[in-house]
Parts: C-alpha cells; structure tokens; sequence
C-alpha cells in the first residue's frame, strides 16, 4: 500500500478557490486606458489582476500597474493586455496538489473558472499563504519524524550516533557546532523534563542536528538513501533543514527557494523520500 503523506492529505483537501483571490475589476477591450486608470484610482497598485473581456468574455488580463507605464492614455487597455492562453484556465475544483506541478511549465497566473465564469485568479505569490506553508511545514515535520525513527531504530547505537563527532583538522568547526549541539539538546530534554539518556537526547535536537548526526554514519545513509553521493546529499538535506526553518520562523518560502520550479522540486524531494522511508521502516518493524 502507497504511504500517503501529510502533505498530500492537506493538499488534496485544499481547492484553486480555497488559495485564489476574487478578480474585483473588469474592463472591456475598447475601453479607453484612461478611463481604466480613472476608475482604478488608488486601487491601482493593489487591484491584482485585472481582466479585459470582449462582450463580457475575458480574453486577457493586466498584471500590474507597470501594464501602464509609457502606454498612450487614448488607447484601448485591449492592447496592452496579456492574452489569456486556454492553460490557464482551472476548474474551481481542482485540488492544490495537482496545481503545485502545472507552476513547473511556467509561473504565469491562472484563472480559476466557477461555473461558467471567471471569478478567481490564483498566482505565484498565492503559494506562500498560510494554508500552502502549513502543507510545506507538516510534509517537513513528517521527514524529521522519520529521521528521527530512522537515528533511533537501533537502540543499541543511539548513544554511539549521538555523541560522535567528525574528526580530522578540516572539522574542528564542525565538531564543536555538534559538541554545542549536543549540549542544547540535552539541556532542551531536561526542561521537557524527560529522561538523561542518549534517545530522550536525540528526540530534542533540531533537525539540522539529525541530519548532522546521520551524515556521520554512512551505513545508515546507505540504508536510508542508496547510491546517493554523500556531498549531494548532505547539500540537499541541508536545504530541507533551511526550507523548514525558514517556514517555522514565519519567513517567505521565496527567501529559500527561487522560484516555483524549485519549489516543485523540494516538494518532489520530500515526497520520495518520505515514501521510501516508511517503506524501509515499516519492513524493519515486521
């Protein structure tokens, strides 16, 4: 049976219309710039899309005040519209989950279709609200969750993998950034007030920690990820690390990553890893 993660139970509960916005101005292609921006007035800068329609049929769509920069007032805001290409078009029904890849062939704007009409719209910057960010932190905390398991599966190891260090002069850094680790965790352990021992210990390190305390012990990432070389690796669980915090702290998720094809590329990430994950763990607890 397929692990379903917690990511993709809150995103397929999530519709387009739940995250989009409602389109607030429309105008007619003939419809002179000036009277557009007579109308708009202050709104202008946060009127978000606006939609241009022939005969009450939307055929194109303003982004942004910049539309209007060194454009002839006298002229028809029909040309200097984008035209809205059939791909944009969404039903109201569609789940978060499947739009998340549509923004991986490009990030223009979607339109979401309610009924016969268009009456939302739904763009890049809608992917960093609460509800998407609350999908991104559960799917990151279900991947801490596993490492943990993962670090902790041998009991008789925990104290070993917990208080190892790198050696050698190139680590020194390294080493003392785990020592002071090590001792905010055991320090965290007691004021939850659980026990003095090695697995309370690793249960309240942060998951930078784990992944540092998993780097180290190469039978266990050949375990967890096959194959992988180990420079890529820690490189990507290190973004992970930097993606959830950046989440947890209440920052923007474009503070990590790019753009939306990178966004799609985290998620893809995360949801393997945490399939094949389960699978291995669930096989150990047979």
């Amino acid at each position: 049976m397929t692990h379903i993660t917690t990511y993709q139970q809150i995103t397929q509960a999530l519709t387009v219309l739940d995250l989009a916005e409602p389109v607030t101005f429309r105008f007619d292609k003939a419809t002179a710039i000036a009277d557009v921006l007579s109308e708009l007035g202050e709104n202008i800068h946060t009127s978000g899309i606006i939609l241009v329609e022939d005969q009450e049929r939307p055929i194109g769509f303003i982004t942004s005040s910049s539309n209007f920069e060194n454009s002839d007032q006298n002229y028809p805001v029909g040309t200097i519209a984008e035209k809205i290409d059939s791909r944009q078009v969404l039903s109201s029904n569609l789940s978060l989950y499947n739009l998340m890849p549509l923004w991986k062939r490009e990030e223009y704007p979607y339109f979401i279709l309610n009924g016969a009409e268009i009456t939302h719209f739904i763009s890049k910057d809608h992917m960093d609200s609460a509800p998407v960010k609350t999908a991104l932190f559960a799917m990151t905390a279900e991947f801490e969750d596993l490492i943990l398991k993962l670090l902790t599966k041998d009991l008789t190891k925990i104290k070993e993998r917990f208080e190892r260090l790198p050696t050698g002069d190139t680590n020194i850094d390294k080493a003392n950034n785990l020592k002071n680790n090590q001792e905010a965790a055991k320090r965290c352990a007691k004021r939850k007030g659980l026990p003095n021992n090695s697995f309370a210990h690793i249960q309240s390190t942060f998951l930078s920690h784990k992944i540092d305390i998993l780097l180290l012990d190469t039978e266990l990432c050949e375990f967890a990820f096959p194959g992988s070389d180990h420079t890529i690796l820690e490189n990507n669980l290190t973004f992970i690390s930097r993606f959830r915090n950046e989440i947890a702290h209440g920052g923007s998720i474009f503070n990590i990553v790019r753009n939306l094809t990178q966004l799609n590329d985290i998620v893809d990430l995360l949801e393997s890893a945490i399939i094949d994950l389960s699978k291995k763990l669930n096989k150990l607890s047979v």
